[in-house]
């Protein structure tokens, strides 16, 4: 016999005649037979005979768990008291389990019959459930009021720091903030009172110069609107500050992608990065930005931008080189020769700045003395062919100081050329040279001619007080005659204007109109000759005069 902890009585009756009943399923009787018991137990069965009648025996067994014993976990002791409920009710076995105990799963167990259903566990469930419901409200409302303080104190924040920054583009003042809503997660994009809408937090930046509740977009979707935002405002100052956080909070990479595919109709962000950078001389960040777009060309003109712009020999020394490799490691032929061309360049500056200033201190020279020199070092192409046009003008083309050697090293125009000995010659007053620079070109009409426009040669000849023969010499030869007539006008060529108004223009509206600007210039004495020589023009017969 196998030892058991309790004893319990069942009875089967089966009958061997043919159209009995099917046997019904019994838990207890289907896990007694594979699992051990603690308790005797006596079993009485009754097997029927082959006629109808049947034998009675009785044995003493073990008796098994029942299923619902089999799968719970024991209890602790009863106390006193309810031990003594129990002995007034005592409860069967199939209610004897309580509701500390863990159920077996409804798979490997039959339903239970409506009659021994346990009113007390579906009591308490419904009592857990009014607890939960009652503490998630109370939880609820206590969030609620947290975040309508956490948003009071960053409002108080913003107040202080609005009070000692000024506001942007005349904002309103600290003092008239909006205090905060009834239900301030309306102003939060989510439950989560540490994230603000783009809407206010921009509406904020504008009206107080304060990022605080900038700085609550943490999610990038949000970075996003806010950008989107910033851009509808079509304020640079707004966009900008919003383009600078984002550039702080977001990886590189994503911020470049950002910026260079979000536009407006009015503002591009990208447009305003780069001018931010370049502005504030921030070289590196370009340079970087346009090679993680993958874009070289834009990456090395930075490079090339940023040694021309460094003062400093040293540094830009290593700029030099360093444009020099990126652009050979992109395939940049021409970025390249234009860096090796630089370089060659900055030693002839300093091979000349060498040479001058020690001849500009020897004194051996007027020329030293009477227009002093500036210092050319690391100049550009066109200012050093304005110093060399100035001190060193007839120069063999095979020495460093020569504008005609420059010009074929750096393949500049004759144009560049004429306008630096312009300025270089205009400031010795070397009118004689410079009268020699037109060349009288045409087939049948011969006139002089230059790279750049005559009215430029007046100017300068005007400016540095040239001789009247020449200036009226260089407007008779511009072709058009309105052109003509202003030119001569504004440089002094009167005489050139009068004949014009003759010939070609035949305008008494014109010519009153110099009549009247001579006299407000040079007064009725001193333009007396031009006038006289106007009331001339105008009294010929010969010339059909209009309206």
């Amino acid at each position: 016999p196998i030892p058991a902890t309790s004893t319990s009585t069942s009875t089967s009756t089966a009958g061997n005649t043919g159209g009995g009943a099917p046997p019904q399923f019994n838990a207890d009787d289907f896990f007694s037979s594979a699992l051990p018991a603690s308790t005797p137990a006596t079993t009485t069965s009754t097997r029927g005979g082959g006629g109808g009648s049947g034998s009675k025996t009785t044995t003493t067994a073990s008796a098994q768990p029942s299923a619902e014993d089999l799968f719970s976990f024991p209890s602790p002791p009863p106390s006193e008291g309810e031990q003594k409920k129990g002995e007034k009710k005592p409860l069967t076995s199939s209610s004897s389990s309580s509701s500390s105990r863990a159920r077996p799963p409804a798979s490997t167990l039959p339903s239970r019959p409506a009659s021994t259903a346990v009113v007390g566990d579906d009591r308490e469930v419904e009592l857990m459930k009014e607890k939960l419901k009652k503490y998630m409200k109370e939880n609820a409302e206590l969030r609620s009021r947290i975040r309508d303080l956490e948003f009071n104190d960053r409002l108080d924040g913003m107040e202080e720091e609005a009070k000692a920054k000024p506001a942007v583009r005349g904002g309103a003042p600290s003092s008239t903030l909006p205090r905060p809503p009834t239900d301030a997660s309306a102003m939060f994009a989510s439950n989560d009172s540490s994230e603000i809408s783009p809407q206010a937090a921009v509406d904020s930046l504008r009206k107080t110069g304060s990022e605080a509740l900038l700085r609550m977009c943490k999610g990038y979707q949000s970075k996003m609107k806010c950008l989107d935002v910033a851009l509808r405002t079509a304020d640079p100052d707004v966009a900008l500050t919003v383009i600078l956080f984002l550039r702080d909070t977001l990886h590189n990479d994503l911020f470049f992608r950002l910026i260079s595919t979000r536009k407006s109709d009015l503002l591009s962000p990208m447009a305003i990065y780069c001018a931010y950078l370049k502005g504030n001389g921030h070289y590196e960040r370009y340079h970087q930005m346009m090679d993680t777009l993958q874009r070289p060309r834009d990456a090395a003109q930075v490079l090339l931008e940023a040694m021309v712009k460094e003062k400093d020999l040293g540094k830009k020394a290593q700029r030099i080189t360093r444009a020099q490799q990126y652009c050979e490691s992109r395939g940049l032929s021409e970025e390249a020769t234009a860096c090796k061309n630089y370089l060659s360049h900055c030693k002839r500056t300093l091979a000349i700045e060498d040479f001058d200033k020690q001849a500009a201190e020897s004194g051996e020279e007027e020329i030293w003395r009477q227009y002093p020199r500036q210092n050319i070092a690391l100049a550009s192409v066109y200012q050093t062919c304005v110093y060399c046009a100035t001190y060193h003008p007839f120069t063999d083309k095979k020495k460093l100081s020569s504008v005609e050697g420059m010009r074929l090293e750096n393949e500049m125009t004759e144009k560049a050329v004429v306008w630096s000995a312009l300025r270089g010659r205009g400031r010795l007053r070397d009118f004689e040279t410079l009268a020699k620079i037109p060349k009288k070109k045409g087939l049948l009409h011969k006139v002089l001619k230059a790279a750049v426009p005559l009215d430029y040669f007046l100017e300068v000849i005007h400016k540095h007080g040239g001789p009247q023969e020449l200036i009226e010499k260089l407007a008779e030869n511009i072709e058009d005659p309105v052109h003509r007539f202003e030119a001569s006008k504004s440089f002094g060529a009167y005489m050139t204007a009068i004949q014009t108004l003759r010939d070609k223009i035949k305008s008494k509206a014109k010519a009153e109109e110099l009549r009247e600007f001579l006299v407000t210039s040079y007064g009725a004495v001193a333009s007396a000759e031009w006038r006289d020589a106007l009331d001339a023009a105008l009294a010929d017969r010969k010339v059909k005069w209009k309206a």
